[in-house]
């Protein structure tokens, strides 16, 4: 019966956004009372956090998955893994905003859940790292280049699921594209290898007139 809830809660929020699920209508698409649903998931968020917890899961997976197929001679192989990770926040963009997003400012995922995806960051650095390393990264640098890697992937995404791209010369909004999203991983992955080249120490910083904190 919890995968019956879980089931249905994903299609209303697909439906309706985070803020449109409701314990009550929940309780209706599963045929139950809403007092024998509070003895499934004690509350909202209870739900909430099942449904983190399996987005989790899931992208997880599909990472893992593509970047097991992804082709061995390419170095980094980790961009099988970037568009893993789009497809998943276009194929479930609702769940992608639960994971990285706070549609709802009355939800706060449990500790447990908060952890979930730390893990699953933990586990994808201690894999992505090394290839960082291999094309051409300074070690010193790899874990900030992964961050950055990181961040332009989620930010590029959140601006295309809110449609917020535009044409620079209509100014109306645009799909992205893989091709453009690769690209910007591209340009931060080179930003790193040129900085471990010459020697310098974070210039991505510099260069902005941003004095980096030591440490």
């Amino acid at each position: 019966m919890r995968a019956r809830i879980l089931a249905a809660a994903a299609e209303l929020v697909r439906q309706h956004g985070i803020k449109g699920l409701g314990m009550r209508a929940l309780a209706g698409e599963v045929g139950l009372t809403a007092p024998t649903l509070y003895g499934y998931f004690a509350s909202k968020d209870a739900v909430l956090d099942a449904l983190f917890l399996q987005a989790t899961e899931m992208l997880f997976t599909a990472m893992e998955r593509a970047h097991d197929a992804g082709d061995l001679s390419a170095v980094p192989r980790f961009g099988v893994d970037a568009l893993a990770f789009r497809t998943f926040a276009h194929e479930h963009p609702d769940l992608y905003q639960l994971l990285f997003g706070r549609v709802d400012s009355a939800y706060k995922p449990s500790e447990a859940a908060r952890e979930a995806v730390n893990a699953m960051m933990r586990a994808l650095s201690e894999r992505i790292i090394p290839e960082i390393v291999a094309a051409g990264v300074a070690e010193d640098l790899a874990e900030e280049c992964f961050q950055a890697l990181v961040v332009t992937a989620q930010g590029y995404i959140s601006v295309e699921l809110n449609e917020c791209l535009c044409n620079q010369e209509t100014l109306e909004p645009r799909p992205g594209t893989e091709q453009e999203y690769l690209f910007l991983l591209e340009m931060m992955l080179g930003g790193f290898v040129n900085a471990s080249e010459q020697g310098q120490n974070r210039p991505h910083l510099t260069r902005f007139g941003i004095a980096a904190a030591a440490g």
